[in-house]
């Protein structure tokens, strides 16, 4: 027998050969293994949201966003040049039409966010659960991460061309950037951080938001780094944001070719400032109750309130159904959407079958049970994992402020960050309750065995099943109705070379999009008559369209109805009348009832439309021809 010393086996050569034992393969490296439940999130998430997208026009700024990147134009305010730019990327991918390959982008923006919301909540619960096994934890984060891919809001703004679903992408990679920096203490996440915060100012203002968190970061880093890494890691991150604010630099690059969406022609330092500032939207709708007139004491209490109310019902509603109806406020120019609960009797609106009693009576004792279990979650969440939960905290808290601070009509959109750190906050809370009731039922609780973490997949599966109706936007071709009614292929109807007069958005972006992207009805010139006050906007026509028509543009915005009335006739319907045919698709009764003073107005055909406006059911849109007047007609 061979005697060991100092724990070495002696150097001598034995007659009997040992038996080769054979090892088993190497197991799957620890980093890929948590990555894996991201994987499947992201993969669920993008089939689910390819199935429900809208395959054509869809109300919204994405028409416009679609024609903007056909061209590599430039949208409204912003001119959101990261965004542009990677649609018009997605543009040549040879899969439908342009909104369908831009609608695409938005799918895989959420699917990747829902890979890596899973990745933040892993790290979160494992710094949270200590006491829970791995495979629990991957479980319980994959089950939650596709949960919150499938909160209705961010399922609605996977589904069409929208640019809230790169923001709330870019928000998830300066979080996770920042969530890894303090995990590892990392230059490289620091310097990642600086990126994304300079692409997402590129992007989206809301981004703006992501500096404070920024600055305290680098004061964590301070703490951490020597005086020489830390130098090293400024240099380097102030390339980073500098590159992507650098971006910036494509509006006036492309103002000055003058492509067919050039909104605000930033090709002047003056105007370049105005459109990335979005000066006309602060000046018009932030602290605004109405355009030119600022909140007070009066007004401003009743407008937080109306606005806590519908954060609150639309937070209950990502996963409840919430019977709902819009109260218009003319005193804020804007729906509030509201509970039941909020509303009198006569005030609801039912165009769908109202959820059963016992739905729409418990949606007190749910918004309550909702918000304590978000509340119970961030607690425990704050207690093991401190600085995340305050960087989470901040950022969510300055959108939220913005939603107060700021009165446009689609503030809903603001919602997705402050949803899904809610959500996170929520998946913690149940996992600590079931903790505690495990503990009193059986030693060890939870933490004994992993198998319990499968019973949460069933989450997701009940809120894709509930929310897929409200979701779904595969059968939706309102859109397509509407421009073909007021844009219509027949040439008996709207001769060639007609002028279209669009009363707002849906018409104008719908005639656009047309034009642009389909190349239908170019012989017609389709005019917003909310851009008359613009000068601007005679860079969206061709210098033979300015003179064939011979357009004329206000120099300031109108005050009233008869004002604006004067300016689009000047500007367009007087110098055109009885030379070219005009139609007009205004549907404001002031401004139809002034042009009626010096034009006859016939009607050409009218539908209803669906979805047209956020937060009204069916709207009514008539085709309106502008004629002269009879020498009778006119003495009369």
């Amino acid at each position: 027998m061979t005697r060991r010393r100092h724990g070495r086996t002696p150097n001598v050569p034995s007659a009997v050969p040992e038996p080769v034992v054979e090892m088993p393969a190497d197991p799957v490296p620890l980093p890929v293994l948590p990555a894996m439940p991201a994987v499947i999130v992201g993969i669920l998430a993008f089939f689910v949201y390819l199935r429900t997208m809208a395959p054509s026009m869809h109300f919204g700024d994405g028409l416009e966003f679609a024609s903007a990147a056909k061209v590599l134009g430039i949208p409204h305010p912003t001119g959101y040049p990261l965004y542009m730019i990677l649609l018009k990327l997605f543009t040549f991918i040879p899969i439908g039409e342009v909104i369908t390959r831009t609608t695409l982008f938005s799918v895989v923006c959420s699917a990747v966010s829902a890979g890596l919301s899973t990745l933040i909540l892993r790290d979160v619960l494992q710094r949270v659960f200590r006491d829970f096994l791995e495979k629990a934890v991957l479980v319980a984060s994959a089950a939650f991460g596709l949960g919150g891919a499938l909160l209705e809001l961010h399922w609605q703004n996977a589904t069409l061309t929208e640019l809230n679903a790169l923001h709330f992408l870019l928000v998830l990679c300066f979080l996770r950037a920042a969530q890894r920096f303090v995990e590892t203490g990392e230059r490289r996440f620091l310097i990642l951080v600086s990126l994304v915060l300079g692409l997402g100012i590129a992007h989206h203002r809301m981004s703006v938001f992501l500096g404070l968190p920024f600055l305290l970061l680098w004061v964590k880093a301070a703490q951490r780094m020597g005086m020489r890494d830390l130098r090293g890691a400024m240099w380097r991150s102030a390339l980073c944001l500098l590159a992507g604010l650098s971006l910036y630099l494509y509006l006036p690059l492309r103002a000055m070719q003058r492509p067919a969406v050039n909104w605000g022609d930033a090709s002047s330092f003056g105007r370049f400032y105005r459109h990335v500032r979005a000066e006309e939207y602060l000046k018009f709708r932030f602290l605004m109750a109405l355009p030119d007139r600022p909140f007070n004491a009066g007004t401003y209490p009743i407008f937080a309130e109306k606005s806590a109310a519908m954060l609150l019902t639309d937070f209950v509603g990502q996963v409840y159904p919430v019977q709902t109806f819009p109260e218009l406020r003319e005193d804020f120019g804007r729906n509030f959407n509201l509970a039941r609960i909020f509303a009198p009797d006569h005030a609801l609106k039912r165009p769908n079958p109202s959820p059963p009693w016992a739905l729409d009576k418990a949606y007190p004792i749910v918004a309550v049970l909702l918000l304590g279990l978000t509340i119970f979650g961030g607690r425990v969440w704050v207690k093991g994992d401190r600085f995340c939960f305050w960087l989470g905290a901040l950022v969510s808290g300055q959108h939220i402020l913005f939603v107060f601070l700021y009165n446009i009509l689609d503030i809903s959109d603001y919602f997705l960050v402050p949803f899904w750190f809610g959500w996170i906050c929520g998946s913690v809370g149940i996992l600590a309750m079931a903790r505690w009731v495990s503990v009193r039922i059986s030693a060890g609780g939870l933490a004994r065995r992993p198998e319990w973490a499968y019973a949460l997949i069933a989450l997701p599966i009940i809120m894709g099943t509930s929310k897929w109706r409200q979701c779904d936007r595969s059968r939706d071709n309102e859109a397509e109705r509407l421009t073909y009614h007021i844009l219509p292929e027949d040439k008996k109807v709207m001769p060639e070379g007609s002028i279209l007069l669009t009363g707002g958005d849906p018409d104008v972006y719908t005639s656009w999009y047309r034009q642009i992207a389909r190349g239908e009805r170019t012989d017609v010139l389709v005019f917003g008559s909310n851009f008359v006050a613009t000068p601007w906007y005679s860079t969206i026509f061709t210098p033979e369209q300015v003179a064939k028509y011979d357009l004329k543009f206000a120099p300031t915005t109108a005050y009233d109805h008869r004002q604006f009335v004067r300016q689009v006739l000047d500007g367009v319907v007087d110098r055109n009348i009885g030379r070219y045919p005009i139609f007009t698709t205004i549907t404001d009764a002031y401004v139809l009832q002034e042009i009626n003073k010096y034009y006859g107005l016939g009607v050409v055909s009218a539908i209803n439309v669906k979805g047209m406006i956020p937060t009204v059911d069916e709207s009514t849109v008539t085709l309106l021809r502008i004629l002269p007047r009879t020498p009778k007609e006119a003495a009369k």
